[in-house]
């Protein structure tokens, strides 16, 4: 089996805006207090400030009509433990691995610890291709 047989997602498109406004940040010193810089609540705003002049400003110029400058990103995504039989993961302690053996039976108290073993999707994105395309194209 190949990695294409696990293909989970084969490409992307989207547009992309040159920036026209300017995201207005308020002081850093708003965000200290006694002296202490509160970086964490200060990224957040930032963050948020962000998205929303990005998507005043895609919004007006879709409205104006302006083109955006088109992509396309081609690739694969698939999961690494599609084809792992194991219930847990390598790691996990003997103990945890045995409970394996009759996963009816939840009564060992191991189990709430075992959950942290689960053997999960782990998935691995890789690009093959980016095209970018001119105005109109």
């Amino acid at each position: 089996m190949s990695d294409l047989d696990d293909l989970h997602f084969r490409f992307v498109e989207g547009g992309l805006y040159k920036r026209k406004i300017q995201p207005r940040y308020p002081s850093k010193s708003a965000y200290t207090i006694n002296g202490k810089f509160n970086e964490r609540e200060y990224y957040l705003m930032a963050r948020a400030i962000t998205w929303e002049t990005a998507h005043k400003d895609i919004e007006q110029q879709k409205s104006k009509n302006v083109a955006a400058t088109r992509f396309k990103i081609t690739g694969v995504s698939y999961d690494k433990n599609r084809n792992n039989k194991n219930y847990f993961r390598d790691d996990a302690p003997p103990e945890i691995k045995a409970l394996a053996k009759n996963l009816n039976d939840r009564t060992n108290p191991l189990w709430d610890k075992a959950e942290q073993y689960f053997n999960e999707p782990e998935f691995v994105y890789k690009i093959k291709q980016v095209r970018i395309f001119n105005h109109g194209a």
